[in-house]
């Protein structure tokens, strides 16, 4: 179980006092049940990721708020410990969100005012992971 801190839970759910933790809660039940949610809790990623024989290189922002990065990553990498791939990397990156992007508050509201589109670092990593791997 992950706990996130006061601050971040205000600011990005905009809970503050009884009154918006209700209004909150009503608009989070009435999301849950919208079908394209039904059907995206049902999916176990394991069920896929232990049956992979691609290379694979997962990546998550260690300051993501949207997916915890160490629980995520492992819970991927031990899934592709049993899979049939034999070449994968898992990295976290520093400082980033869940865009990949520098963040100061690192909340959701913040992506738009992010001029970043994603850190250079990242499309380093990318890329070379991938050219890495091109058969010429």
């Amino acid at each position: 179980q992950v706990k996130q801190s006061y601050a971040t839970v205000k600011s990005t759910t905009g809970v503050t006092d009884e009154e918006s933790m209700m209004l909150y809660i009503r608009r989070l039940i009435q999301n849950l049940w919208l079908p394209w949610n039904k059907n995206f809790f049902k999916i176990a990623p394991s069920d896929y990721i232990s049956k992979l024989s691609c290379n694979v290189l997962a990546i998550n922002g260690e300051k993501d708020i949207q997916v915890e990065a160490n629980s995520n990553l492992k819970a991927i990498e031990n899934n592709l410990k049993i899979s049939k791939s034999k070449d994968f990397e898992i990295k976290i990156f520093s400082g980033l969100n869940h865009l990949f992007q520098k963040c100061n508050k690192c909340t959701i509201e913040e992506y738009s005012d992010i001029e970043e589109t994603i850190a250079p670092e990242v499309l380093e990593i990318m890329s070379n992971w991938l050219l890495s791997r091109i058969k010429s």
